[in-house]
């Protein structure tokens, strides 16, 4: 069985909740889970990267932050 994925639009998601995935992954959560906790789809957020070049810079950086930290110890 095929499932239909919606995507939600980004500017129907408060910014709170980008941070907030945005956040998860810089500490150590995959897109998956980081998504999951902010309550909205990895489908929607894959889409936002491709259509926000800005959101995906601060999410390769929210990647460099989440290497660092798991490097640095």
């Amino acid at each position: 069985m095929i499932e239909e994925v919606t995507t939600i639009p980004r500017r129907l998601v408060p910014d709170a909740t980008v941070e907030l995935v945005l956040h998860h992954i810089a500490h150590g959560n995959h897109v998956r889970g980081a998504c999951e906790l902010a309550g909205v789809g990895k489908s929607s957020f894959y889409q936002w990267l491709a259509e926000d070049h800005a959101l995906a810079e601060r999410y390769g950086e929210a990647l460099r932050e989440q290497t660092r930290a798991r490097y640095a110890k």
